[in-house]
């Protein structure tokens, strides 16, 4: 039996969050009463606006009892009794982007899970509303999918294409780390490290997310915490030969955090690639970690490693003695 494609359960109708505040256009493929089996009730155009926010809210209060459920069949029927609303609030009112958000998201989330329908009803969100946040990031989501990121050979087709959404998401929020986490990932398969870099950047001046499960899923158990984009970005910056700025990020990195394994990892990895001519500024970075953990020896080895190779073995043997 064909498994549905479930999304986090907390990022459910996240288009019906993300009213932009601009008069919408109309759908030029809106639902017709022979889908619905529903007739108008007014021809008035501000009656069936009223109309359709009313289903809206009904709808939403279907997807809100999921919240209180933990069976994966009770969820699936309320989503069920929410789609109607959702499908009525557009015949009602073809440009409210936000109802097929919602329908986008129930037609992935619910048996058997249509990946193809989702795609198509999120589309349908963003050409009535191109400033819908929650469309755009549900069709980022859907692309990586098919782009089959961390997952098999990439499909570049969609990689594009879920590139593309990502920089939509980063449009509509300039913080937003999840978008800024994908957008480097597929730069860093495509071979583009300055892209890559600048997108590793921006993740790390991002607000930590709320909802990080559809990131963790994709890639492995990856995060989306500044620390870990901290780590990519040094790793990014070493592979380019700047090696003095990556041990910059990852001794600070260590002064606040000591027990980061990933960190001192990378910052060993480093060190060891540093050559004599480029060491004292990587020295002096790697100071500060020390300073700050005294007592750790892996980064007093680096950190007299490193003195020794750019040839300073007084202060190499000094460092030795006194810690």
């Amino acid at each position: 039996m064909k498994k549905p494609l479930l999304l986090a359960p907390t990022a459910l109708l996240a288009g019906l969050l993300s009213v932009s505040g601009q008069d919408p256009q109309p759908s030029p493929t809106p639902f017709t009463s022979a889908a619905t089996g529903v007739t108008p009730d007014s021809t008035d155009p501000r009656v069936r606006r009223e109309q359709a926010f009313a289903k809206l809210l009904e709808g939403q209060r279907y997807i809100w009892k999921t919240y209180r459920l933990q069976s994966q069949a009770g969820k699936t029927s309320q989503m069920l009794l929410a789609k109607p609303a959702f499908q009525r609030a557009i015949e009602l009112d073809p440009s409210l982007a936000e109802a097929y958000t919602a329908l986008a998201e129930i037609a992935v989330a619910t048996p058997p899970g249509d990946l193809d329908a989702a795609i198509s009803l999120a589309s349908q969100a963003v050409k009535v509303n191109p400033q819908n946040f929650g469309a755009h990031r549900l069709l980022a989501r859907f692309f990586t999918i098919k782009s089959r990121l961390n997952n098999g050979a990439l499909d570049t087709a969609f990689a594009d294409k879920a590139t593309a959404e990502w920089r939509e998401v980063a449009r509509l929020d300039a913080r937003n780390a999840e978008a800024w986490a994908f957008i480097s990932a597929f730069a860093e398969l495509r071979n583009q490290p300055e892209e890559q870099i600048r997108a590793l950047r921006s993740w790390v001046s991002s607000v930590p997310p709320i909802e990080d499960g559809f990131y963790e899923r994709r890639m492995g158990g990856g995060s989306l915490a500044p620390e870990a984009a901290t780590v990519k970005l040094a790793a990014a910056l070493a592979k380019s030969g700047k090696n003095d700025e990556a041990a910059s990020l990852l001794s600070e990195l260590i002064a606040d955090d000591a027990q980061n394994a990933e960190a001192i990892s990378m910052l060993n990895e480093v060190v060891d690639s540093t050559d004599a001519a480029s060491a004292n500024k990587t020295i002096t970075a790697l100071q500060q970690a020390v300073y700050a953990n005294p007592t750790n020896l892996s980064l007093i080895d680096m950190l007299a490693r490193l003195q020794s190779r750019a040839g300073h073995l007084d202060e190499a043997v000094t460092l030795l003695k006194k810690y």
